[in-house]
C-alpha cells in the first residue's frame, strides 16, 4: 500500500447521528483520505465480517448516535463487531464508547450528573497513547459533551481500563476507556465538535495506534493543521465560470434535455433609487404586485448580509413557469403563455419525488458559457431561476426516520415555485438597479424581447423613482407602518394555538424526557397560531416590514392559483451557495427581548443572553449539526466556523448568530447541498432524523411553509434560502403564524411557552395594526 495515496483505509459506521460527517471531515483531513461511511443497518454482519477479513479496512470508527447501545436498532452492526472481538483498531465516540463498554459487560446508565448536551468540561487523562501530546487537567483542554448516559467506572470489567475523566466534581464521569489487549478505544466526549480543543490531535493519535497495530510507520499531522482544532477562516471561492463548459457540474443530465440560456442585463447607476425605506416597496407595488405570482426577496436590513433585493412577477417571458408540489409524487406545473401569462396547467407524477425532479430541472437549465462569462462581473448572484418556498414536510423524502405526515389536505402545497426569467435587482446600500432577462440561447426573437423588456423596465423604474415619497398602502405611511400604531396585543389575541397552554407544556415535558433518555440533544418544538378571518396580505407585509425589518424577508404571492401568500420577516439564513462554490449557513439559536425605550435594560438583556450557558449550548449543538450537514457535500478540511455565537440585535429581539462555511465539492450539485441540509437544523434539533421523528409525534399537525425555506436557485449555480420564521402565511380566509423554540435539558416549560409567544409577538402586532385601521386589500 502506498500511504501517500491511502494512508489508512477507515470505515466509519454511522449510528444515525447528526455529527457523523464532522468525524468524516476530521478523519479525511488528518488521515489523508476520507473514510467509507455506512449506516449501522446498511449491511448485515456476515457481509461486513467478510469485508474486514479480506482487509478492505484497517480501522473502524463508531459514530455517536441517539438512544442506547442496549437497543439493537440504535447500535446495529457495531455491536456484532465488538462482541466478536474483531481484530481491527476501533475508536468509539459517545454511543460508540458506550457500546464498547456494554459489549464487554460494563453497565450503561443514566448519567449521575444529568444530561450533558452541548456542555464543556475539562478533562484529565492517564497518559494513554490516545492522548499523546494533549494537556491533562488544565484549562487548555476543554471538550464538548453530548450524552445522557454514562459508563460507571465501578462497572468496568478487568479487560477495560478508564483512561480519562471529567474535571467537574462530583461529576468525574469516565471520559475514555481502552481495552487491555484488543486495539479498542472509546471516548465519551465529542472530539469532532467545533468547541473541543485537540480533537484533531486525538484522531492523529488513533491513526498512530492503528499503524502500530498493522506494523506500518506512523504519520505526522498534516502541515498547516492546528493541533487544537480547525481554523476559523472562510474558504476561497473557485473562479467563475469554473470550466469552459459551465460554472458547475451537470450530473446525470442528458445533453438532449439541457436548455442553454442567454442573459440580457443593464443597470441604472448609484442613487437611481432613493434610499428611503418606502422606495423599494413603491417600485414593487407599481411594477409587479398587481400581477399573479408576484414575488419580492426583500433585504430590508442592509448591515447583516442583506444588501441585494430581487423582485418580479407572473409577467415573465417564454421561460416563465410555476411548479407546486402537492406531495406523494404529484407536481402541478403552470406554463407560460402569450406575454408571460399562465397558459396551461399540467399534473405530473414524479417517480423520484420532489428532490430528484428539482435536481434534474436545475441542472438542465443553465447559462451558456458565453452568457456566464459576459455576466461574471455582476455584483450579485441571482440571474434568474427558481423563486419560492420549500415546506418543512419535504423532509419526508430525505431518508428514513423522519416521521412526518406527507398529507397536505387542508394545507398549502409542500412547495410552490416560480421560474423567474425577468427580474429587478436592487442594491439597498447604493440605490443601483439592474434589470435582467433570460432567454433561450440562439433564439434571436427571444433575445430581442428580453432586450426590450430590460430597457422598458429600467425606464419604468426611473419614472417610479421620480415620484414623491408618499403613501402607497391605505392607512400606512411611506415606510408601510401604521400612522397610529395600536398597542401590542394580548398574548394570543384572537389567534388559537394549535396546542393550548397545557398541551404545549406536556410536549415540552415529553421533549425533556426524551433528552434525559438520550434520544436527542435538542428538540426544536413548535406550534401554529391560527385564526379565521385573515387581514389583506399586502398591507400586512408592509406593516410587518416596518415593524420588524429583516435581512432575509420576503413577500410571495401564490394566491391566484390556490396557493398561499407569505409575509416573511426572517432574520436567519438557511444556506447560501455562491457561484464560486462557497456555502454559508447562519444558524440562530438564543433569543432575548429588546427594550428599545430602556437602554440600560436592553443592554442587560443582551449581556444576559451572551452569558447564558443554556443559550450557548443551544447554539453550539446547531453549529455542530450544520457543520455535519455541510460536511456531507464539502471538500475535506474546508468546513469552518468564522463566527461563533456572535450577538446580533434586531428590531424586537437580540439573538446569538453563528456562521458556518465550506467549499462545495465539484461533484456535488446545488440540490445535493440542499438535500444534505434540509430542513434547517435550527428548526429540528439534533440528531436530526431522530429529533424530527419525536417532533412529528408530538406536534399535532404539519408545519407547512413555516420551518421550511424560501429564496432563489439561480441559473449560474448559486442559491440563497432563508429559514421561514417570523412569518405569517395567508391562505384563503385563514392566517397562521408558526412559532416555537429549542428545548434543551436546561429548559423550563413556562419559560419556553413565553419564548414561543415572544417570537410571534411582532406578527400578532402587525395583524392587530392592520385590523385596527380597517385596511382592505387593494
Amino acid at each position: 500500500m502506498d500511504p501517500a495515496i491511502n494512508p489508512l483505509r477507515t470505515l466509519l459506521i454511522d449510528n444515525y447521528d447528526s455529527y457523523t460527517y464532522n468525524l468524516y471531515q476530521g478523519i479525511a483531513e488528518v488521515y489523508g483520505a476520507p473514510p467509507k461511511v455506512i449506516r449501522n443497518d446498511e449491511v448485515e454482519w456476515p457481509e461486513l465480517r467478510r469485508d474486514l477479513e479480506r482487509g478492505l479496512y484497517q480501522a473502524v470508527v463508531l459514530s455517536p448516535g441517539p438512544g442506547t447501545p442496549a437497543r439493537p436498532s440504535d447500535i446495529g452492526v457495531s455491536m456484532h463487531l465488538l462482541r466478536e472481538r474483531t481484530p481491527i483498531p476501533v475508536l468509539g465516540v459517545c454511543l460508540g464508547m458506550q457500546a464498547l463498554a456494554l459489549a464487554f459487560g460494563a453497565e450503561v446508565r443514566h448519567a449521575a450528573c444529568g444530561p450533558m448536551h452541548g456542555r464543556l468540561s475539562g478533562v484529565r487523562h492517564s497518559g494513554h497513547a490516545l492522548f499523546h501530546g494533549i494537556p491533562s487537567a488544565g484549562p487548555k483542554w476543554q471538550v464538548v459533551r453530548y450524552h445522557s448516559l454514562e459508563v460507571p467506572q465501578a462497572s468496568l470489567p478487568a479487560c477495560l481500563h478508564a483512561t480519562a475523566w471529567a474535571l467537574a466534581p462530583p461529576d468525574e464521569a469516565v471520559m475514555a476507556i481502552s481495552h487491555a489487549t484488543l486495539p479498542y478505544h472509546g471516548v465519551q466526549f465529542h472530539p469532532e465538535s467545533v468547541a473541543t480543543r485537540w480533537g484533531p490531535a486525538l484522531l492523529r493519535n488513533f491513526l498512530t495506534l492503528a499503524h502500530e497495530f498493522h506494523g506500518a510507520p506512523a504519520h505526522t499531522l498534516p502541515e498547516g493543521l492546528l493541533p487544537q482544532g480547525p481554523p476559523g477562516t472562510a474558504p476561497i471561492p473557485r473562479p467563475y465560470p469554473c470550466t469552459d463548459d459551465s460554472c458547475g457540474p451537470v450530473l446525470g443530465t442528458p445533453l438532449s434535455a439541457r436548455i442553454d440560456l442567454g442573459l440580457v442585463h443593464a443597470r441604472l447607476g448609484k442613487g437611481a433609487l432613493p434610499s428611503s425605506l418606502g422606495a423599494a416597496p413603491r417600485v414593487f407595488e407599481r411594477l409587479f404586485r398587481p400581477a399573479p405570482h408576484a414575488w419580492w426577496l426583500d433585504s430590508a436590513v442592509t448591515d447583516r448580509g442583506g444588501r441585494w433585493s430581487f423582485m418580479g412577477s407572473g409577467k415573465g417571458g417564454a421561460l416563465w413557469r410555476t411548479a407546486s408540489y402537492l406531495g406523494d409524487g404529484v407536481l402541478e406545473e403552470g406554463l407560460s403563455g402569450e406575454g408571460g401569462a399562465s397558459a396551461s396547467t399540467t399534473t405530473h407524477r414524479l417517480p423520484g419525488g420532489f428532490w430528484d425532479w428539482l435536481d434534474e430541472d436545475v441542472q438542465a437549465r443553465r447559462l451558456c458559457p458565453a452568457a456566464a462569462t459576459a455576466a461574471a462581473d455582476l455584483p450579485f448572484d441571482f440571474w434568474g431561476g427558481w423563486v419560492g418556498y420549500i415546506g418543512y414536510e419535504l423532509g419526508t423524502e430525505l431518508g428514513p426516520g423522519a416521521g412526518l405526515a406527507a398529507d397536505v389536505a387542508g394545507n398549502p402545497p409542500h412547495a410552490s415555485l416560480v421560474w423567474a426569467d425577468r427580474l429587478l435587482a436592487l442594491d439597498c446600500a447604493t440605490g443601483e438597479v439592474y434589470a435582467l432577462a433570460c432567454h433561450i440561447q440562439g433564439d434571436g426573437r427571444a433575445a430581442d424581447e428580453a432586450q426590450a423588456w430590460v430597457a422598458g423596465m429600467l425606464e419604468a423604474v426611473q419614472a417610479v423613482a421620480g415620484e414623491p415619497d408618499g403613501e402607497t398602502t391605505p392607512g400606512a405611511g411611506a415606510a408601510g407602518a401604521p400612522q397610529d400604531p395600536v398597542p401590542s396585543p394580548d398574548p394570543v389575541l384572537d389567534f388559537q394555538p394549535r396546542e393550548r397552554h397545557e398541551r404545549y407544556l406536556d410536549n415540552i415535558r415529553a421533549c425533556l424526557q426524551a433528552m434525559h433518555d438520550g434520544e436527542s440533544y435538542e428538540l426544536c418544538l413548535t406550534t401554529q397560531l391560527t385564526r379565521q378571518g385573515a387581514p389583506p396580505a399586502w398591507p400586512l407585509y408592509r406593516t410587518l416590514r416596518a415593524l420588524n425589518p429583516a435581512p432575509y424577508a420576503a413577500w410571495l404571492d401564490f394566491g391566484a392559483h390556490g396557493g398561499p401568500q407569505i409575509c416573511c420577516s426572517s432574520p436567519e439564513r438557511f444556506l447560501r451557495g455562491d457561484r464560486g462554490g462557497v456555502l454559508e449557513a447562519k444558524p440562530i439559536k438564543g433569543t432575548a427581548p429588546r427594550h428599545p425605550k430602556d437602554p440600560v435594560a436592553d443592554a442587560a438583556s443582551a449581556a444576559e443572553l451572551e452569558a447564558s450557558d443554556k443559550e450557548r449550548a443551544e447554539n453550539l449543538m446547531i453549529v455542530d449539526l450544520l457543520r455535519n450537514d455541510l460536511g456531507r457535500v464539502c471538500v475535506p478540511g474546508s468546513v469552518q466556523v468564522p463566527s461563533l455565537m456572535a450577538l446580533e440585535s434586531f428590531a424586537t429581539v437580540h439573538q446569538l448568530v453563528s456562521t458556518v462555511t465550506g467549499l462545495r465539492r465539484e461533484t456535488a450539485s446545488v440540490v445535493d447541498c440542499l438535500r444534505a441540509s434540509f430542513p434547517g437544523g435550527s428548526m429540528t434539533g439534533a440528531p436530526k432524523l431522530r429529533s424530527m421523528d419525536i417532533l412529528g409525534r408530538l406536534e399535532a399537525g404539519p408545519r407547512g411553509v413555516y420551518s421550511g425555506s424560501l429564496g432563489y436557485i439561480s441559473t449560474n449555480g448559486a442559491f440563497d434560502l432563508n429559514i421561514v420564521i417570523r412569518t405569517a402565511v395567508v391562505w384563503g380566509d385563514r392566517i397562521s403564524i408558526g412559532a416555537g423554540g429549542a428545548i434543551t435539558v436546561q429548559s423550563g416549560p413556562e419559560a419556553e411557552w413565553e419564548e414561543m409567544l415572544l417570537k410571534a409577538r411582532v406578527l400578532r402586532r402587525a395583524v392587530a395594526s392592520v385590523d385596527a385601521l380597517g385596511v382592505v386589500a387593494a
